[in-house]
């Protein structure tokens, strides 16, 4: 079983070691970032914090879900995925912050074959919400 921070870490040495992160910080900035990849799942009101990274100067925005995997039945907290968005509108980039979120969701790519859990994601509705204890 994995420990949260040593994912969260792992996935940012990926991301930040990764050859493909300018699709990345390109990807926050075009709403269509999803036209070319398929599209696997859709979060439903799906729970998660506001992250950021930096990188070469630009700051990558995620969305690290609290429930583990989403779409499952019952929340998984050894693996989680993390939400990539193609548009996260500033009054959202506030790291720390919990959200409830619902869109279409792509695997990244490629590129993190050995990590299944990263998506970029077309956000149709996005919320901050209260810390509730079931998180």
């Amino acid at each position: 079983m994995y420990n949260l921070n040593s994912l969260v870490k792992l996935i940012v040495v990926l991301l930040l070691s990764s050859s493909c992160s300018e699709r990345i910080s390109d990807s926050q900035d075009e709403l269509g970032c999803l036209h070319a990849s398929e599209v696997i799942k859709t979060a439903t009101n799906a729970k998660g914090m506001i992250m950021k990274m930096e990188k070469e100067g630009k700051t990558i925005w995620y969305i690290l879900s609290m429930e583990g995997v989403i779409g499952q039945e019952t929340p998984t907290y050894d693996t989680r995925d993390l939400v990539i968005p193609c548009s996260l509108h500033s009054d959202f980039r506030k790291e720390g912050e919990l959200v409830r979120f619902s869109g279409n969701l792509a695997l990244y790519g490629k590129e993190f074959i050995d990590m299944p859990h990263v998506f970029l994601g077309a956000l149709s509705d996005i919320e901050f919400i209260e810390n509730e204890l079931s998180l």
